[in-house]
């Protein structure tokens, strides 16, 4: 068996080497699960504060931004692409988001799923102002977005239903004229 590393040293003469300190390494806490639940009973007191002290921290970080603002953001995300896409295809605006934007049940899972990956990196501690904000206007821009097309639509309906009323309008004075020369030529005809 090998002999400890201070033994060693003191045999040999050298001081005992003391212990770097890793000020880049968080400290480790190995905690046994037993039947499926953690058994704390080994930790001594400096580990359970560590422990309750980076749990409330974590949950503090992570309740900073909820996933209804990744969804909004997500929202925000999907609208400018279908700006995109319909501006580069022609394709109508409308079946633009249909395709680009997620649906249900998949909208919320990546809300979820991003808020957690937030969560992670500690973008809701950091972040979750901007976040928030970002999502917001993304979100005010797809609402103005949509209005404007709203109202390009309803444009285009009234020039449509216009033009068809000039068009039997003017059809329908055309074929007064015809009837009226139809009815002179057909009574000039009878005198003949």
């Amino acid at each position: 068996m090998a002999k400890p590393r201070e033994e060693i040293d003191e045999q040999a003469g050298v001081p005992p080497a003391e212990p770097k300190q890793d000020r880049l390494r968080a400290p480790r806490i190995i905690v046994k699960v037993i039947d499926g639940k953690p058994d704390f009973s080994r930790l001594d007191p400096e580990q359970v504060e560590l422990l309750r002290t980076g749990l409330s921290e974590a949950s503090a970080e992570s309740a900073g931004l909820p996933p209804e603002v990744m969804g909004m953001l997500i929202h925000a995300i999907g609208s400018v692409e279908a700006m995109a896409v319909s501006a580069k295809t022609g394709m109508p605006r409308d079946v633009a988001d249909a395709i680009v934007q997620p649906k249900p049940p998949l909208d919320a899972l990546l809300a979820e799923t991003a808020a957690k990956v937030a969560a992670k990196h500690n973008l809701g501690g950091r972040y979750a102002e901007e976040i928030a904000l970002l999502a917001l206007l993304g979100t005010w821009q797809a609402g103005i977005m949509a209005a404007v097309r709203m109202w390009q639509a309803e444009q285009e309906k009234v020039k449509r239903e216009t033009l068809r009323d000039l068009g039997k309008a003017q059809a329908g004075k055309n074929d007064a004229g015809a009837d009226a020369g139809a009815s002179e030529s057909a009574a000039s005809d009878h005198i003949i």
